[in-house]
């Protein structure tokens, strides 16, 4: 997927230094009505499977783990690309 027309992923909010809240959005922005297929799971959560219509994004929001790290990851398959 190209720079400009990739889907794009944005850490957007830092609630306090206790909470550590965080949210991810992830937009489809692609053209021609290129459905973004999404799938975001962390080690004890899976947010499942969606699929984005240009212009809509998926939205979550976690807070920090005190001790180790938080860590989600997410593939994405859109008109036969994959990352």
């Amino acid at each position: 997927m190209g720079e400009k027309a990739n889907s794009v992923q944005d850490c957007l909010s830092d609630d306090g230094f206790f909470s550590q809240k965080n949210t991810v959005r992830v937009y489809n922005r692609m053209n021609d009505n290129i459905l973004v297929y999404l799938h975001c799971q962390s080690k004890d959560d899976d947010l499942g499977q969606h699929v984005l219509a240009v212009g809509e994004h998926q939205e979550w929001s976690f807070n920090d783990r005190v001790i180790g790290t938080t860590l989600f990851w997410c593939t994405m398959n859109a008109n036969n690309v994959h990352v």
